[in-house]
Order: C-alpha cells, then structure tokens, then sequence
C-alpha cells in the first residue's frame, strides 16, 4: 500500500485508523490462495518501514501483522498499541511509552528500547535476539517463551516480569533488578549477570551454566533440583577464572576471597561466639543480661536464641546454624521444657561443646540430660548455681574453661 496513504488514515486517530484496519484485515482473510495470491498481499501489506514516528502519540493502534523495519519511534506514545505479529527489526523505539502494548509474536530482533517504559507490555514468544534494552522499564511484562539471546539488558528493571521458558543464552543482564521475577524453565546459559539483583527470583528448572556472577545479589532464590548452576563465574574480567556450582553461595565465596576483613569476621565469629539457649521470660531476663555480660568480660560475643517464642518451620535448623558458627553453647535449662524437648535435635547436627545451667532451686537435672550425655561427648557437667554471685564468681573455673577444654578435644577426634 502506498504509505503516504497510510499516514493520512494514521493521522485521523485510533478509532479511525483500527475500524479500517479491521476491514482492511477481513480483506486480506479473502485473499484466495492462488499462485497469484502472494502479489495481491504484497500490494494490501501495511508496510511503514523507515518512517519517523518520533513523538507521536499512536496509544492504542492497531499495527498487528505490519512491516516497521528500522522505523523511528523514539519517545512516541504507544501505550496499548498492538504489535503482534508484527516486523520491527532494527527500529528504534528509545524513551518510547509502551505501558500495556502488545507484542506477541513479534519480530524485534535487534530493535533498541533504550529508557522504554514497558510495563505490562506483552512480548511472549517474540524474537527480541541482539535487541538493546538498557535501562528499560519492564515490571510485570509477559515475556514468556521470548527470545532475548545476545540482548542487552543492561540495569534493566524486571520486577516481577514473567520470562519462564524464555531464551537468555549470551544476554547482558549486567546491573539488571530480577526481584520476583519467574524465571522456570529459562535458558541463560553463558548470561552476563554481574551486580544483578535476584531477590524472591524463582529459577526452578532454569540453566545458568556458565553465567558471570560477580557481584550478584542472591537473596531467597527458588530453585529446584532441575536448576543447573554449574560453571558459574564468580570473578571480575581479566582475573584468574574461579568457578562455583551454586549461586546462593557465589557472592559468600568471592567476599571471603577478596576480603580480608570478612576472613578476619569468620575468624572471630567462629572463635569468639557464644550461642546462648533458654527460656527467658520477664524474670528469667536478669540472668540473660548477666551472662552475657560476663561472657563480653572474657571477650566473647554472646548471641541469644530464645524459646519462649513458638516454633517456626526451620526452628531446629536455625538453632544448628548459630550453633555451627559459635566455639561452645550455653543451655539453661530452669524453666525450659521446650529447650528439654527439642536439645536431642540439636546435639544431633552438632558437635561442639554444651555447657547446661540449672538453678538449685528448681526440679533436679532431667534425665534427658544425663541420657545424653552418655551418648554424646560434647555435652559438659551441669553448671548449678543459687545466686547471681555464683555465675560471676564461677564462670571462668566452671563454664569457660571446660568449655574450651572440650572445644580441643572434639576438634582433635575430627
């Protein structure tokens, strides 16, 4: 079709322009299949191709099944237009407003959407390969089953996209926000996603093999054993290449490798943590602060886990891990039965030394104890004590010190 025509239909408004393309598209329907069928199609095809549309407002044309090849559409509004179906290699389509527009089955390979705003927009199962999209808005956009092999995504924002199945190999994601982005089934093998953020990602079922993960920030990231994180690359370009098999451990890895600060913190912690367990409620407090402030004399750093509170799902798991990270655990067991009921879990997944406390006051040391320890070398004399005074006055002789003593001797039978 001549397309200075077209321009004049255009230039009527939206509701123009779709009541004829609708007729125009019943008319193509009619086309009879005929060896002469392909030069009646060619002549009703709307192609604009290298048109300038820059600026223009065009929200909520129809443009399905049309030719733009390398035409302009920087800054235009094009917000719920459709585009499905539709030839838009090498257009530009920078700072476009692109809220809501439909691009399914589009071809877009090598388009630039620099700065777009495509919020909601729908791109599944469009070809987007070697397309340009730094910095472009895409909250909660369909792209499903989309290409985006080779395209730059530089600092891109994501959030909440939708992109399972989607074709990531090679693509630039350097800076990108993935937060809550559904990413199941994705392919990015060999995907740049240095400094990306993947908070609440769901990358189950997803392939990473050999993606660049410097600097990422994994937070809660969903995957599953489908999940291939194999090769991924923890290091800067030009340094000796280091590989990891899993992303949530990557940035750890690195920062432990690069830091020494960090080293020096795992030292300490490892050395100098305290993990102290029991039920402390209102009146049980005064000797929680005195613990731990005769523990900081010895210059120990006392961490808390209170039982009072009800169990959460990784209860026991938490417990295991302040546990795994601390030189020697303190229990009181006054007033703690639901210490009582779940310390046979924990003595389990550990193997440093725990030191019990009891009140004299109180019901004698429950057998679970002595049982215990009759099986398990890491658990110490109980400790009784009448007063506040007894604490202070016996906490070298009689908590820390076997305490440490015992730390040796487990480590010595590793």
């Amino acid at each position: 079709m001549d397309k200075r025509e077209l321009i004049r239909k255009i230039n009527k408004g939206a509701i123009s322009w779709n009541a004829w393309k609708k007729r125009h598209d019943k008319k193509i329907a009619s086309v009879e299949i005929t060896e002469y069928s392909s030069f009646e199609l060619d002549d009703l095809a709307i192609d604009l191709s290298d048109y300038n549309f820059k600026g223009k407002n065009l929200s909520g044309y129809d443009f399905s099944n049309a030719i733009f090849l390398d035409t302009c559409f920087v800054g235009a509004n094009l917000s719920e237009a459709d585009f499905s179906c539709s030839y838009l290699t090498s257009s530009d389509l920078s700072e476009a407003k692109l809220n809501y527009a439909n691009f399914e089955n589009a071809r877009l390979d090598s388009a630039v959407f620099n700065n777009a705003n495509l919020s909601n927009a729908n791109l599944s199962n469009a070809v987007l390969d070697n397309a340009d999209l730094c910095s472009t808005i895409l909250w909660e956009a369909n792209l499903t089953k989309t290409n985006l092999s080779y395209a730059n995504l530089w600092q891109a924002d994501l959030w909440q996209a939708n992109m399972e199945k989607a074709i990531l190999e090679n693509a630039n994601l350097h800076g990108a926000n993935l937060k809550d982005v559904n990413l199941t089934g994705a392919n990015l093998c060999n995907a740049n996603l240095k400094e990306a953020r993947l908070i609440e990602t769901n990358i189950k079922g997803a392939n990473l093999t050999g993606c660049k993960v410097f600097g990422v920030s994994a937070w809660n990231v969903k995957t599953d054993a489908k999940t291939n994180q194999s090769n991924l690359i923890i290091t800067k370009e030009k340094e000796n290449i280091i590989t990891i098999d899993n992303l949530k451990v990557a940035q750890f890895i690195y920062l432990i490798l690069e830091n020494k600060e960090i080293r020096d913190a795992i030292d300490t912690i490892t050395s100098k943590v305290v993990l102290i367990l029991g039920r402390f409620t209102k009146e049980r407090k005064v000797i929680l602060e005195l613990l731990r402030k005769e523990l900081r004399k010895y210059r120990y750093i006392p961490v808390l886990f209170d039982f009072e509170k009800p169990k959460s799902r990784n209860f026991i798991e938490t417990v295991s891990t302040l546990a795994h990270l601390s030189k020697f655990v303190i229990v009181d067991l006054t007033d703690a039965k639901i210490v009582l009921e779940e310390l046979p879990e924990i003595v389990k997944n550990i193997a440093i030394p725990i030191k019990p406390l009891f009140l004299n006051n109180s019901e004698r040391e429950p057998t679970t104890i002595s049982n215990l320890r009759k099986n398990h070398k890491s658990i110490l004399n109980t400790f009784y004590y009448s007063t506040h005074e007894d604490i202070m006055n016996c906490m070298n002789d009689e908590i820390i010190t076997p305490a440490e003593k015992k730390y040796l001797e487990l480590n010595e039978t590793l």
